[in-house]
């Protein structure tokens, strides 16, 4: 079956529409729920899209380019994966970001000197986890 481009990822928001607050059953209360149900319903489409499947931006190697503002004044993004633990690396930095929290995941096996360069410290365990 040959499907149009638009709903070759309708399956991967399926699975995560049904991982969401508020389908969770009896794991979420039903206020938590409601207020999900009526927050998601209110979102526009291209943040409900982010909300679902949030961007994984890889830190660890960006270009020279990214994150800095081009001749227009417009500052480019470093490059998403997908979002997967399987396309994650132990000695990565990822930035996970859904428009509503932003987590900044630290590999276990990150090297020591970008550590040094990004936060100050050579030792993960140095690292404050409410940064």
């Amino acid at each position: 079956m040959i499907l149009p481009e638009v709903y070759k990822t309708l399956p991967s928001y399926i699975l995560a529409l049904s991982k969401s607050k508020p389908f969770k059953g009896l794991q979420v209360s039903s206020d938590v729920r409601n207020y999900h149900a009526h927050r998601m319903n209110s979102m526009p489409v291209r943040s409900l899209m982010h909300y679902l499947y949030p961007q994984l931006m890889a830190l660890h190697d960006l270009e020279d380019t990214a994150a800095l503002p081009d001749e227009y004044g417009r500052t480019r993004l470093p490059g998403v994966t997908r979002t997967s633990h399987t396309f994650m690396q132990a000695n990565g930095i990822y930035l996970i970001d859904n428009e509503e929290t932003s987590i900044l995941w630290v590999g276990d096996s990150v090297s020591p000197q970008l550590l040094l360069d990004l936060f100050g410290v050579d030792d993960i365990l140095k690292l404050n986890p409410n940064i």
